[in-house]
This record gives structure tokens, sequence and C-alpha cells, in this order.
């Protein structure tokens, strides 16, 4: 949690494995291999496979193509909730695992790890030939068919850097299939708590992200910018009717976008709108962090004995606590970006700060379950120690 990325859907993810939730996710570098996912959730999906030893992954749980006459059975005495696919290489071959989460499932991407699974299969993949996996049929799930293929050329040279802030400076770019690695240092005398980018491909926006939390980028360091843009697989298959999908569909041009960056002091460079959700989002997360602390405060000197009651009331404290919005935080922020648009103004101000007032009530729960676990692990972890950790790891979080 001392750095937060955002602006990420949670719902159907790709996920890099083994990456820690309160860190910002590493990327592994792709392997020459892709892989295709048809009739899984009603559309085509197309991932790298991560060197080894990484390993990547998706989850579907909306849209499943499932089976009606469908029964339950000792192996799945429940209906399958998610299918949780994962792929990596060993020994120069690519392979795959598709597990069951059955039941009620989350949505959070942590909250995976906890979710009991059943395999469904484990195999490798021969390359250029389609496979159905036909053992989800157990589990209500319709068969649907991978195909592992050797990737076409991804680079089509440097993006063109558009930089709106004054405070980053470009130091340099480098390819790492399938991101471009874009490191800036911070000029400025003032750290900055939040940035965000985006991709533009043809003009066409190719997805962004962003990063929070407290001294984000410290004055004078640098930071990291990754930017993944569409697989040459991908734009072939969604070529409009009048064009063959044959053959390798090259961009004409990518972009790298640094939209906005926020300071630890509230003020701002770049273009309002992501300013104003970044702050928004940010103002939410300082309110509902402030709140949290001083819960923490009060267990000041609870022994050892009476720990684990003390957690869930903790966690029946923060579950509680409001994620009403402020009407007056959101005017002075309303006023404060004047320039933004209506929407913004209007709706999404809102919004963002709901959404940090909700998320640091999830991520600080997950804190807790996870102390949780180490206090039920031969070697018990110490609470006090604990406690003042994640005090001072949420401290860090505020702005000054």
């Amino acid at each position: 949690m001392h750095s937060k990325q955002f602006y990420a859907s949670v719902i159907t993810l790709l996920i890099c494995f083994g990456s820690a939730a309160s860190q910002r996710p590493r990327v592994t570098a792709a392997s020459d291999f892709n892989i295709e996912i048809i009739n899984l959730d009603g559309r085509k999906h197309f991932f790298t496979i991560p060197e080894s030893p990484g390993r990547a992954g998706y989850i579907a749980h909306i849209n499943l193509n499932r089976i009606p006459e469908w029964k339950t059975s000792e192996k799945a005495p429940e209906e399958t909730g998610a299918l949780r696919l994962q792929f990596w290489i060993e020994a120069g071959m690519p392979q795959i695992e598709v597990l069951a989460h059955l039941g009620k499932v989350e949505t959070r991407p942590y909250e995976w790890n906890r979710q009991k699974a059943t395999k469904v299969v484990s195999r490798a993949l021969p390359i250029d030939e389609t496979i159905t996996i036909a053992e989800t049929e157990s589990f209500g799930i319709v068969p649907f068919q991978v195909k592992v293929f050797r990737a076409q050329p991804w680079s089509v040279g440097p993006p063109q850097v558009t930089n709106k802030t004054q405070a980053l400076t470009v130091l340099t770019l480098t390819e790492s299939r399938p991101v471009y690695i874009l490191s800036v240092r911070n000029v400025s005398h003032k750290a900055i708590s939040a940035i965000r980018w985006y991709g533009l491909e043809n003009s066409q926006k190719q997805g962004g992200s962003g990063i929070s939390g407290g001294h984000l980028i410290a004055a004078g360091k640098p930071f990291e910018i990754r930017q993944h843009f569409g697989l040459a697989e991908e734009k072939i298959q969604s070529q409009p009717a009048d064009q063959p999908a044959s053959g390798e569909m090259v961009p004409a041009s990518r972009e790298i976008v640094i939209a906005a960056i926020l300071f630890s002091d509230g003020t701002f460079e770049g273009e309002p709108d992501d300013a104003a959700e970044m702050a928004a989002h940010t103002a939410g997360e300082r309110i509902q962090l402030t709140r949290v602390l001083r819960l923490l405060e009060k267990l000041s000197g609870t022994a050892e004995t009476e720990a684990a009651a003390r957690l869930q009331k903790l966690k029946t404290d923060i579950s509680t606590l409001s994620e009403e919005v402020d009407a007056r935080v959101a005017n002075e922020l309303i006023t404060r970006f004047a320039d933004a648009s209506e929407d913004i103004r209007n709706r999404r101000i809102k919004e963002e700060i709901a959404n940090g007032l909700r998320f640091v009530k999830i991520d600080v729960i997950h804190e807790i379950e996870k102390f949780e676990q180490r206090e039920n692990s031969p070697a018990k972890a110490n609470f006090e120690s604990w406690r003042k950790e994640l005090i001072n790891m949420l401290g860090k979080m505020i702005p000054d």
C-alpha cells in the first residue's frame, strides 16, 4: 500500500501471479509465444506468455458459456463461479492449467489467491494447434479452445512521448515486449503523490493507468511508466469487415501521453480532468486513512492473548466506516478544478471520492487478514510490532 495502482478493471483481469497486492506489479518479459482463448466467455482473447519462470493468467466469471442442464456432482458440488487460467513456459514448452472456483467469487485481485480452487486440467500445449479443453464439462462450462502460436512482430519503433507536465522530464524509453518503459525524473522541488498516463495508437486510446501513494515521486527522484499496447494478432482479428483479416496489421503510430500529476500539496500539472479524478480519489483515501489510523491507535497496549478478538473487532469497525461523500469536500474540489469538464465536476469527482473511501477499507481489511494468517502459522507474529508497521505504512500514504 506504499503505492497503489488504480483505474484498473478487476472483473476480467490479466494477472502476473506472485506479485504482492500492496506493491506495484512487476512486469515479466514476454516469450516468443502468444496464446489465443476461444469460446470461453463470448469473445476471443490474446495474451502474451511470459518468459520462464514467469506466469500469467486470466480469470473469467462474466458471461461464461455454461451448460444449461448441468447438475452438481462429487467433483463439483457447487456451481462454478469462475474459471482461472494460468499459462507459462516449462522446458521450452507452453503450459496451461485451468482451475475452477466453486460458489461465490470475489473481484478484488488479491482475493483470488484466498478462494478455494479445484484443478480442472493441467497440460502442455503444442504450437500452432487448436486444443479443446473438454474437462470443463464436469464443472458446468462449455468446452473452450486454446491455441499457442509464435508472436507477430510487436515493435513499430519507439512511440512519440507527449508530456503535459513541467515537473517531469523524460530520461529514457526502452522496449520490453509487451510494454514500453518510459523513465522520467521529478525535476521540481515538490513531491508528487499521483500520476496518470495513457497510450494512443493511431490516435485511439489504448488504455492507461495511474499510481498514487503519499510521496510517490520525491523531488529529484526518477520513476518508471510502463505502457502496454495491443498485440498485432488482436488487431488483425478486429479489422473492419471490408479489410481482409490476414497478414500483419502494423499500426501507423504510437504515443505515450503523460496526462497529469498531483503534488503532495494539492496542486497539479497537466489535464484538468485527470488531475481532478486523482485529487478526488486521494481525498477519499485521506479521509478514510485518517479514520483507520485512529482505530489502530486505540489498540495500543493490547495483550497478545487478546489480539485475535481485537483484530476481529477492528475488521468490523473498519467495515462499518462511512463511505458517504462529504459535500464540503466535493464542492472544494469542484471549485478547485473549475477548468475540468462538466461530467467530471458534476459526477466523477463524487464517484472518485467514494472509490477512495471504499478501497482503503478493503485494502486495510486485507492487511489484517494477512496478519491473521501469520498468527496461525508456527512462527507467531508479534501483534504490537505489526500494528506499528501498519500505522507507519498507512501514514506514508497520506501526503503532508
